[in-house]
């Protein structure tokens, strides 16, 4: 099952805060599951994309908090690189870390979060 994590930006604090696990499901659909730090984040001004459950959310197809960061994407006003060509929607999602306008989201795939979580702006998960 391949996995993205959505990371808030704190206003306050310039944190990088992990909000929650999108997973995609091996016979279709989508798996959303918040982290325990989203109510950190919550609680310095984030609007999160769905109300805090500890409960496992299933979708059938992409969410449209997601479903909107690749359609608002530079896919959508520039031709293809060739190897985009192919890539699941979740792939698509971290290609660009899917930030819209100032909302201070990122998508980010496993091997981004490693990359970051020597920073010391990174929220521990």
């Amino acid at each position: 099952m391949k996995n993205v994590v959505l990371i808030w930006q704190s206003y306050q604090t310039r944190e990088y805060i992990p909000i929650g696990i999108l997973s995609e499901k091996p016979n279709n659909g989508f798996r959303w599951q918040f982290l325990d730090s989203a109510k950190t984040a919550e609680n310095q001004g984030c609007f999160l994309p769905f109300p805090y459950t500890e409960e496992i959310r299933e979708f059938e197809s992409l969410p449209p908090f997601f479903l909107r960061r690749i359609l608002s994407s530079p896919f959508n006003r520039a031709t293809f690189d060739i190897d985009t060509v192919g890539k699941s929607q979740l792939d698509l999602l971290t290609y660009w870390n899917s930030k819209i306008n100032n909302d201070n989201f990122q998508i980010l795939g496993e091997e981004q979060i490693r990359e970051m979580s020597d920073s010391p702006k990174v929220y521990k998960m």
